[in-house]
């Protein structure tokens, strides 16, 4: 009898110390080649590649393959391994950048081989599928060949078309579009001023189709390491403002989205035109909350026009020169 209840005890603890993993929906698996060297690569892969419910991976120090699973509806395979190559490690569609990749530990820092310029060898279009390209490197072009200039020119030939090299620097390749998601949001605190639920619901409905089509490719690391950070709860927050018909409900989404938009305008300082970080002290039993306005003059969305001057800027965002 003490026996039994020995093993049962056992079995009890293992149950209760057995990792749990949160299970992905409209789940999808991909194996993708990332580079690194060892355990500690391994580890910063996996953690780079995991948000809980949405995408895990596991990566073969041998293989130097990465089982990616993912929630083919909230997120996409080019996030994931995005993620990735912002910790460093170069995978078959984006090389990480520079300051990354320096920043490894000296056993983490494999060979760069897909940063080679290569010279593919010609195939079908119907036989590009699952194919091992042929090719040079660089090292066997003749010396005399390799100039400054030459080398500027040569393509990376060994990216695939849709591979991308983060930058790491300054890029405003995406003014316009983030301008038109600053202004959706300005719509949806606008709808709030007003005390107008239905006018806030569909502005949220625009604000999500920006969010999502947002162009990440396009944003330098700090932009991306900021946006990766707050892009789920935005399109969460945004979504609750969209489907609640109370306007309390509401705007205690947009409290939050508040938040991570006044963090992206100051981290991305795109915007064309000044705004404004404004508080109102009084909202959420005085706790208070922020919000981005257009404007210097106080117009609180979270009181509406029980309240309208009911607060003060914070903060001025310049627009960009």
């Amino acid at each position: 009898m003490n026996f039994l209840k020995l093993m049962l005890a056992l079995l009890g603890f293992t149950f209760a110390t057995a990792p749990v993993s949160a299970k992905i929906n409209n789940s999808k698996t991909i194996s993708v080649k990332v580079l690194g060297n060892c355990e500690m690569c391994k580890a910063r892969i996996e953690k780079a590649a995991d948000v809980r419910g949405k995408s895990t991976a596991q990566w073969n120090e041998k293989t130097h393959l990465a089982v990616i699973t993912f929630d083919s509806i909230s997120t996409t395979k080019d996030e994931v391994l995005k993620r990735i190559a912002y910790a460093g490690h170069d995978n078959e569609e984006f090389l990480a950048p520079d300051e990354a990749y320096a920043k490894l530990p000296g056993c983490c820092k494999y060979q760069r081989e897909l940063m080679k310029p290569e010279v593919k060898v010609p195939v079908s279009s119907n036989s590009m599928d699952g194919m091992n390209m042929e090719s040079k490197s660089s090292d066997n072009v003749p010396k005399s060949e390799i100039t400054p200039e030459s080398k500027n020119d040569m393509p990376d030939m060994n990216m695939p078309k849709n591979e991308t090299k983060i930058s790491s620097t300054g890029n405003t390749g995406i003014s316009k579009e983030y301008n038109d998601w600053l202004a959706s949001y300005i719509a949806i605190k606008n709808a709030f001023t007003s005390d107008n639920a239905s006018g806030a619901s569909s502005n949220a409905e625009k604000f999500i189709e920006l969010t999502t089509s947002l162009p990440m490719e396009k944003m330098n690391m700090d932009q991306h390491t900021e946006w990766m950070k707050v892009f789920d709860q935005l399109k969460s927050d945004a979504l609750l403002i969209s489907k609640a018909k109370d306007l309390s409900k509401q705007r205690s989404a947009f409290q939050s989205l508040s938040k991570n938009v006044a963090a992206v305008v100051k981290v991305f300082k795109l915007n064309d035109k000044t705004v404004y970080q404004q508080f109102c002290p009084m909202y959420n039993n005085s706790k208070g909350a922020v919000w981005v306005s257009e404007q210097s003059t106080i117009k609180n969305p979270y009181f509406g026009k029980s309240m309208p001057t009911c607060g003060n800027t914070t903060e001025v965002i310049k627009a960009k020169k």
